[in-house]
């Protein structure tokens, strides 16, 4: 962990979102806790964390009101006072996955308005300015924007492209169609929900190794049987970072901000980490945009 901060960081990574679990308890965390958290240099890359609440993603049991406060108890116990968290806005940056789950998770919009007063009120409790509380654009409610309100969402941003655009493809879809597809929709989206929304950058997208053996890659079943991103390069990556950097810079000062779609998720083809093909590139293309001066 250590070798991966160290690229990060000296690349131009400010930030790494962990993609963070919860069942019960703190679950897949070795990465954070074992890893992250006790790397003797991981203060050169803050953190955050992305709570990844799907209800259909492995889950034994959807989380309830209860299991959401031990779960606060431990992030504003654990997590949120250390000095390496990131914080936007001066306070403590959450986001969550699917916020359609968590309101059903909680039985009703007032319901979960109440639970993230809660947490909220934990955070400041645990010395921090407060809560930054972000959504993945993805599985959202209908009423978006006055739920947004309701709840004080801070901002939004994408998980990746494919959430929000249609492959039209099959088997592969073009990389560079994809991206431009994907910056339309948030030229059209970007003023929908009353607060900012980050633009993403996918490094690709190739979900097919989940796909069992037994089972045909035709497109004919839901995911993970889906069109690839074909064309994904460091080059092309680089015009994508570009678009998004531009879009970035029409945000609120202090919130100029471009999440990437991802540091390691290999079996879903989006990847920052140095390959055997690419070496570095991936990350040197981070590190050529963002030092660019601001246009």
């Amino acid at each position: 962990m250590a070798q991966k901060i160290e690229a990060a960081a000296s690349h131009g990574i400010d930030v790494f979102l962990f993609d963070w679990y919860w069942r019960g308890g703190p679950f897949l965390e070795r990465a954070l806790d074992e890893g992250y958290l006790k790397a003797p240099n991981h203060e050169r890359v803050k953190f955050a964390l992305m709570w990844d609440n799907q209800i259909a993603d492995a889950s034994p049991a959807p989380i309830d009101r209860k299991g959401f406060e031990q779960m606060t108890d431990h992030i504003t116990r654990d997590l949120f006072p250390r000095d390496s968290f990131w914080t936007v806005d001066g306070r403590c940056y959450f986001s969550i996955y699917t916020l359609g789950d968590f309101i059903r998770e909680m039985g009703s919009v007032p319901s979960a308005k109440s639970a993230i007063e809660s947490f909220r009120a934990k955070t400041i409790a645990a010395g921090r300015r407060g809560l930054y509380l972000n959504v993945a654009d993805y599985k959202l409610p209908e009423d978006a924007r006055s739920v947004f309100q309701s709840l004080g969402v801070d901002s939004i941003t994408s998980y990746v492209w494919v959430h929000k655009i249609k492959l039209k493809d099959f088997p592969k879809t073009d990389y560079n169609w994809a991206a431009n597809a994907y910056f339309s929709y948030w030229d059209a989206q970007k003023d929908n929900y009353g607060v900012p929304y980050f633009p993403n950058a996918t490094s690709g997208w190739d979900p097919t190794p989940r796909i069992p053996a037994s089972v045909p890659y035709d497109g004919k079943t839901p995911y993970p049987n889906t069109p690839v991103l074909w064309g994904s390069s460091p080059q092309n990556f680089t015009s994508a970072l570009k678009q998004a950097r531009q879009r970035a810079a029409e945000l609120p000062p202090g919130q100029r901000i471009v999440t990437i779609y991802a540091w390691n998720e290999w079996t879903e083809g989006g990847h920052l980490k140095p390959d055997t093909v690419h070496k570095m590139a991936y990350l040197d293309a981070i590190r050529d945009v963002f030092r660019l001066p601001t246009p």
